[in-house]
């Protein structure tokens, strides 16, 4: 009755129950080998192929002919890759059976991954990586629950910083022998060269409550931990707008930067994130350091690409602004690439013409007063009646000039926003000349309560 419910829970896939049955009809026939082979057949569906293997090795203990056990056990030892045994058990089989014609053809089958096998291993230690990945590809074919085989090529693709496929090789191992603490380490290094730090040290967390001795584990973990924890600080601080929070900030970014300047990937996620603090600390020069290392390793990146367009504009590098823009708009910076392109030309086109705040020596967000204040001095210091040589009075005339229309139109609100906008006054008015603006001549300001004096001089009276 128990074998009857033991086939029949087998073939309707109810490999958990009939696994407890055939153990209880082993508990009870502990020398009949057909039940270990029974038992066996239930743990190669359920991919537990080392319990597999014990109870085929008990079988053919009971009987070394025991051909069914022969069969298993070699199409056991090839799915695991263990190709050279497999081929012992397919020869036994055959001088058992010589008729057997499933022997006979995995006799070649084993062969040949043996062979294969041999020569994956050879290029691995001479360095030809992707040779050592080809002919493991060719024996994964046969042997595709090798755990040492994948582990190969999981080796020779982290040689090759192929993090996706080394990934994809650890999940598989993972899935067949969840002790392995190898792949565990190679997957978690991948994730962290990858930037993923948190799923990272997910890793190093899981095998170091299998082994917590472990050395690399360790080593790994401890390292990881470190630059996580510099890397949320600055993170957090990067948030600021105040000056000594952002100098923290970058400083947290570098030293997790030294703690491993080879992680490629890290060095420029952290980069950017200095070139970004730096942009809003004011410093163009610095941020524009640290978004060129950045993109070493990452020169398409729209985010990038704009933070360093951001900081030619700090440093009034209108064209390289533009430029950095324009090719951000090409690789996903937006609107954010549109709308600095547009700022940055309107900038450019700016620059061309006079400035009438450098003229005045005043800043972009001057109030009136200081406007009026700059102007006075100016204006002083460069009345072409306190120049005397004909040379001088004419440099000081322009200079004066010059003065006067930045007065005009700083000083009236509506011209202001127009020369702020990107406006050309100079072109609308005819080169600057002589007055015809909203506030008159540009120097009647001097002329207020003043008069001619002797020789053509003025006289000058601020109300």
């Amino acid at each position: 009755v128990l074998r009857k419910q033991a086939d029949q829970a087998l073939s309707q896939g109810q490999y958990l129950k009939a696994g407890r049955l055939y153990t209880k009809m082993i508990e009870l026939e502990p020398h009949d080998e057909f039940l270990y082979y029974k038992r066996a057949t239930v743990s190669m569906k359920r991919k537990k192929y080392q319990d597999a293997i014990l109870d085929l090795n008990k079988s053919l203990e009971i009987d070394p002919k025991f051909v069914k056990g022969l069969l298993s056990r070699g199409k056991v030892l090839t799915l695991i890759g263990e190709c050279d045994k497999a081929n012992e058990d397919f020869k036994r089989v055959l001088e058992v059976r010589p008729s057997q014609k499933t022997a006979a053809k995995q006799i070649q089958v084993t062969a040949e991954c043996t062979q294969l096998e041999v020569q994956a291993k050879a290029a691995y230690e001479r360095g030809d990586f992707h040779a050592c990945k080809e002919l493991v590809n060719k024996v994964i074919e046969t042997a595709r629950h090798a755990v040492q085989l994948l582990l190969l090529r999981a080796r020779a693709s982290a040689a090759l910083s192929d993090d996706q496929s080394l990934l994809v090789d650890t999940q598989k191992i993972l899935q067949l022998d969840k002790n392995s603490m190898e792949a565990l380490v190679l997957r978690a290094m991948a994730f962290y060269r990858q930037g993923e730090m948190d799923v990272a040290l997910s890793h190093f967390k899981v095998g170091l409550r299998s082994d917590p001795d472990h050395k690399v584990l360790k080593r790994e973990y401890k390292k990881v931990k470190k630059i996580s924890r510099k890397v949320k600080a600055g993170m957090e601080l990067l948030n600021s707008h105040r000056v000594r929070d952002l100098k923290e900030a970058v400083d947290n970014f570098q030293q997790a930067i030294d703690l491993d300047p080879d992680h490629a990937v890290q060095a420029s996620d952290l980069s950017h994130k200095i070139c970004r603090a730096y942009n809003k600390m004011g410093k163009g020069k610095e941020a524009l350091a640290a978004c060129n290392k950045a993109m070493e390793h990452n020169p398409t990146s729209g985010d990038i690409l704009c933070d360093r367009a951001e900081a030619h504009m700090k440093l009034e590098e209108w064209q390289e602004a533009i430029n950095d823009y324009r090719e951000a708009s090409q690789h996903g910076g937006g609107d954010r690439a549109r709308q600095g392109q547009h700022k940055a030309e309107i900038e450019l086109k700016k620059s061309k013409r006079k400035d009438y705040y450098k003229i005045l020596g005043v800043s972009r967000n001057a109030n009136a007063r200081d406007i009026k204040r700059a102007y006075r001095k100016l204006a002083l210091k460069w009345h072409p009646d306190k120049h005397q040589s004909d040379e001088d009075k004419e440099a000081a005339s322009k200079k004066f000039h010059d003065i006067g229309r930045a007065y005009e139109v700083l000083s009236d609100d509506e011209l202001r926003a127009r020369f702020d906008s990107g406006e050309d006054l100079e072109d609308q008015n005819g080169g600057g000349g002589g007055g015809g603006g909203p506030r008159g001549h540009p120097f009647q300001f001097f002329q207020q309560g003043g008069r001619r004096g002797g020789g053509g001089g003025f006289s000058f009276h601020f109300g």
